[in-house]
């Protein structure tokens, strides 16, 4: 069996999802390639000294078959039971495809079990000396901070091994302006007004995102912060949100605005902040004590 793994734990149950299963009685003659865990991408790639990665061996694989023009066998390349770490996404291109009459399988050693994980550990974690703008006074002392890896684009998602963190995020915030129908001006729909007193705090760092319910009740935007202007209070937003950004105009209250990944909302157990700019991840460990190494951006 592959897998496709999260290496954290959600009630102390793994979740897989099962990509491919071959009994020991599909073996296929032709070509075979094998990987492993402990192998090397400097071996042949044999049964005995196999490669170490999906991504080297996936390579031969399309050399093999570009000096073999004439050569139709099928390709089979056996991965070793274990875990196989990937930093980026192995991409399949049509150099990789089979040609007519040729099948090219990727699977699972019969009886062993293959996980491929995109998991990557954050470590390093050390205490927040220097308050960021926005923190509340409150947690000072309480807050640990570690670099991101560079091959770290993003994180919008954290876990633990007991599950899912949460990411920071405000109480709900009014809306100040209202709207006579769904839509309203084009505006309405790239802009949201806050107090202006409170839009530096609220917007650091300036990665955070809005959730926002606006005029149309049924729906909820998750929006990117493009800029804030601190003398007017609005905050213009890198994409269009569907209905205009105004009161909800039934069924609730103003009281529909939220704004994540903000210092601000930094302010109980479990939560953190990434800050994109300087590439630090900001967190209020679960034991309120140093974070353990179980901590894995998906």
């Amino acid at each position: 069996m592959i897998f496709i793994e999260k290496r954290y734990k959600m009630n102390s149950m793994r979740i897989f999802l099962i990509v491919l299963f071959l009994s020991a009685a599909t073996f296929l003659e032709g070509r075979d390639f094998y990987v492993s865990p402990t192998g090397s991408d400097e071996h042949p790639g044999t049964r005995e000294q196999p490669f170490r990665t999906i991504e080297y061996a996936k390579s031969k694989v399309a050399e093999w078959n570009a000096a073999h023009p004439d050569d139709n066998d099928n390709i089979t390349v056996w991965l070793s039971g274990g875990v196989y770490s990937i930093s980026k996404t192995i991409v399949f291109g049509v150099e990789d495809g089979a040609r007519p009459g040729q099948t090219i399988t990727y699977a699972a050693l019969p009886g062993e079990k293959s996980f491929i994980n995109s998991d990557i550990r954050v470590s390093g974690w050390r205490k927040l000396k220097k308050a960021p703008k926005g923190l509340p006074k409150e947690v000072r002392g309480k807050i640990w901070v570690a670099s991101v890896p560079e091959s770290v684009d993003d994180c919008k998602v954290l876990f633990s091994s007991v599950g899912m963190l949460p990411r920071a995020r405000t109480t709900a915030i009014a809306h100040i302006r209202t709207a006579d129908n769904w839509s309203g001006p084009d505006e309405y729909h790239t802009t949201i007004p806050f107090a202006k007193e409170t839009v530096a705090g609220l917007f650091s760092p300036l990665n955070a995102e809005i959730s926002v319910i606006g005029a149309a009740p049924w729906t909820m935007n998750i929006l990117p912060v493009r800029s804030v202007d601190i003398n007017t209070g609005m905050v213009y937003l890198a994409f269009p949100s569907t209905y205009a950004l105004a009161a909800p105009r039934y069924y609730m209250g103003p009281e529909a605005i939220w704004v994540e990944n903000t210092f601000a909302g930094l302010d109980s157990v479990g939560k953190w902040v990434f800050d994109k700019a300087e590439r630090l991840l900001y967190y209020w460990p679960l034991n309120s004590v140093r974070p353990e190494e179980d901590i894995f951006i998906p």
